[in-house]
């Protein structure tokens, strides 16, 4: 989206608007549609283009009810739905994320790091799983049971399973899962460790689904 800031809203600033969005579809791998917020102190107009052409303006002053909500939407308007619940996600747990966050995925589900700053100015870094809705909130209820696993293994073999900070279902974004340790890569050499790791969990009756080393963490040299 593109922002411009006037004193006065009037006949040219809103024409300096058309020149953007169509200047802007020129560009090479342009995107096909344009949103444009031209503002000033007591109004702002959303405006949408496509391929250069004024398709849509929203005119909202900024002491209207659900002024701010309108403006949100707008924003958020075609983007993805991993980046909405990872944006939620970070808001409810206060985490910074930064442009090589994505850690991967599996089955189901991203990963992402995410850095949390503590008191004294500490940061620590955690990692996030996040699981769109799925059919039937399917992915959130996958997710709680991947949590619920977690937590009852940590009991049993507390050095052998990541620990869960807190688990969150964002509703129609979908869930969130945030583990305490981010942890770094198992190196290729340690695969009698991780076998040995398995096997005491599964004298434990507790099973891993996917048991490989981009599924396993080191923490603290363990």
């Amino acid at each position: 989206a593109i922002g411009e800031a006037k004193l006065k809203i009037d006949n040219a600033a809103f024409g300096e608007v058309i020149n953007y969005a169509r200047h802007v579809c020129y560009r090479t791998n342009a995107p096909k549609r344009t949103k444009v917020l031209l503002y000033d102190k007591d109004e702002f107009w959303m405006v949408r283009a496509t391929l250069g052409e004024i398709t849509s303006v929203i005119i909202s002053r900024w002491d209207s009810a659900g002024s701010m909500k309108n403006l949100v939407s707008f924003f958020q308007e075609g983007r993805s739905p991993w980046v909405l619940l990872l944006v939620a996600a970070c808001d409810r747990w206060n985490l910074e994320v930064q442009n090589d966050a994505f850690m991967g995925k599996g089955t189901f589900g991203r990963v992402f790091r995410g850095a949390y700053q503590g008191e004294g100015g500490r940061r620590t870094f955690k990692a996030l799983k996040l699981v769109l809705p799925g059919d039937d909130g399917a992915g959130g209820l996958d997710l709680f049971r991947e949590k619920e696993s977690l937590v009852n293994a940590a009991k049993v073999l507390p050095n052998a399973v990541a620990r869960v900070d807190d688990f969150h279902d964002f509703g129609n974004l979908g869930a969130a899962l945030l583990l305490a340790d981010l942890g770094s890569e198992v190196p290729q050499t340690q695969w009698r460790e991780l076998f040995e790791t398995l096997g005491a969990l599964h004298q434990q009756n507790i099973l891993h689904g996917d048991p490989r080393l981009a599924n396993a963490i080191c923490v603290q040299g363990e």
